[in-house]
């Protein structure tokens, strides 16, 4: 297990201004290497394919008693069509059921045109 903070070096490499991160992300454990897929999806997809790039929000956060851990990217543009294996989102999902069992909810999905999130609920 790592911190979610540990992945982040991967939003570091492809960004241009240093994102700030909250002390909480750094305190949330997560399998290792887990969160890196969801990130480096979200860049592939959504930021980079565009003239004009996107953004990036990583968030870490408690919600009723559970632990929240949302990527969510915003195109440009309006979203392409990408199509990917799903080996990313597939991966993350099945590492987190390893782990928390039935406590863990994935879900993902664009949000409008131009967004798509992935989110991770673990219950307490």
């Amino acid at each position: 297990m790592v911190t979610a903070g540990y992945p982040l070096h991967v939003i570091h490499h492809y960004a241009i201004e240093r994102p700030a991160m909250d002390v909480f992300l750094r305190d949330v454990e997560v399998p290792v290497l887990v969160l890196q897929p969801l990130v480096e999806n979200a860049i592939r997809h959504a930021v980079a394919p565009y003239r004009e790039g996107g953004s990036l929000r990583v968030e870490a956060l408690r919600d009723a008693g559970a632990t929240v851990l949302r990527i969510e990217s915003i195109a440009s543009e309006p979203l392409r069509s990408s199509p990917g294996t799903g080996y990313g989102e597939d991966s993350s999902r099945s590492r987190f059921g390893l782990l928390y069992g039935k406590r863990v909810a994935f879900s993902s999905g664009r949000i409008g045109e131009r967004a798509y999130r992935v989110e991770i609920r673990i219950r307490g």
